[in-house]
């Protein structure tokens, strides 16, 4: 089981996960899952530390399955498009390649931000 942070939204005003970190971090997940080396990994696909799990995951061998808590498309608005760079590409790559995807609910969970130039309703 994995989880960790999303890479910063642009104007974060207290760095968690700058950009600049991604292949550092990547680096260090993958170096983890060497030592491990679990046969699966269980988790979401949002951009950041999720991704990089996951495309480490799938290049070591093992079963990628996703849990994401709400429809994919919804959850790509959500949780990957806010990033720069190729996260859009990378979401749906893994995605693609999981062994399985869950989705917990048909709806968006109470109290999740929604970016205010995307509709209410899916």
């Amino acid at each position: 089981m994995y989880t960790g942070h999303m890479v910063d939204q642009p104007g974060r005003i207290l760095p968690r996960f700058p950009i600049e970190l991604e292949a550092a971090v990547a680096a260090a997940v993958r170096q983890r899952l060497e030592i491990l080396r679990p046969m699966a990994a269980y988790g979401s696909a949002a951009c950041g530390s999720d991704i990089l799990c996951l495309e480490a995951m799938l290049e070591l061998g093992g079963e990628t399955h996703i849990v994401l808590p709400f429809p994919p498309a919804e959850f790509h608005r959500v949780s990957v498009d806010f990033a720069p760079g190729r996260w859009g590409e990378r979401f749906e790559r893994v995605l693609a390649a999981a062994s399985s995807v869950t989705v917990t609910s048909d709806h968006r969970a109470r109290g999740s931000r929604r970016p205010s130039n995307t509709p209410t309703s899916f």
